[in-house]
């Protein structure tokens, strides 16, 4: 999350220097800006994926049939 949070304030900064630019300077920061928001996004949906896929593997952790040596351990 700090990555995401970083590249939302190189975005707002960007934003704050264009409103004082010139407009040539002004357009090319606000398409930085619009280029941070993008990573933003991209690192956010790549936490996701990740999120999302550890969870698949403890779901199928937890559907794995104990070891045989652990099953007579349960035995009473």
């Amino acid at each position: 999350m700090k990555k995401i949070e970083e590249y939302l304030q190189h975005a707002a900064e960007c934003r704050e220097m264009a409103r004082t630019a010139s407009p040539a300077h002004r357009q090319q920061l606000e398409q930085m800006a619009e280029t941070w928001d993008q990573l933003a996004g991209a690192r956010r949906h790549q936490l996701e994926k990740r999120r999302v896929s550890a969870d698949v593997e403890k779901a199928k952790v937890r559907q794995r049939p104990l070891p045989l040596h652990r099953v007579n351990e349960q035995k009473p």
